[in-house]
């Protein structure tokens, strides 16, 4: 009659000790939910942020041919004209300006939004391909020349290596021309027509 006794409040003691961690459980479920909520609307809260400076630096790139430009809350990868960055490939320039923006929205980003940390200077690599030439690809990098020079402010730095002409208008901008035969960075030499 002990022993069973005994096992009748040992199994007393666990189903209290089950009751009470099923209640545990149900609170950390509904903790875990309010949190995951609070992460969702931060998330949607920075891609809101993150698309106005986006859209404020893209839009005046090309007026004529992008009306919208947002950020996607889910993976932040930038929309122009409700199109992907995969579907834009099509366009090389807009690409290039929508990659040129991206950056700069970085950059802005760092300044304006709170316990943002990116770093105050931005390396964008030919950021005027696909742009085309004439008097519509002139056009078009004065635009992003204009961004740019207005998104650096005194306490960033943008690097923009690129193999085209630039336009004689580079205001706001130092512009040092490179060659093989005066490299900023090593590269091969054009063979010479001796060899």
């Amino acid at each position: 009659m002990k022993d069973r006794r005994k096992e009748l409040v040992r199994i007393g003691k666990l189903e209290k000790l089950a009751d009470s961690l099923a209640k545990r459980a149900d609170e950390a479920a509904r903790e875990w939910a309010a949190a995951e909520e609070d992460s969702q609307e931060h998330r949607r809260q920075t891609a809101k942020c993150l698309s106005q400076i986006f859209a404020d630096l893209v839009i005046p790139m090309a007026p004529d041919k992008i009306r919208t430009a947002v950020i996607e809350p889910k993976t932040f990868a930038p929309k122009i004209n409700n199109q992907s960055m995969k579907q834009l490939a099509r366009s090389a320039g807009l690409v290039s300006l929508a990659h040129t923006a991206y950056h700069l929205m970085c950059l802005e980003a760092a300044r304006t939004m709170p316990l943002v940390r990116l770093p105050a200077t931005q390396w964008l690599d030919a950021p005027f391909d696909g742009l085309g030439g004439g008097p519509e690809g002139e056009r078009l990098v004065n635009a992003a020349l204009k961004v740019c020079a207005a998104t650096v402010g005194d306490n960033a730095q943008i690097i923009l290596p690129t193999p085209q002409v630039l336009p004689a208008c580079t205001t706001g901008l130092l512009v040092t021309e490179h060659e093989s035969t005066r490299p900023l960075i090593p590269h091969p030499r054009p063979e010479s027509e001796e060899s």
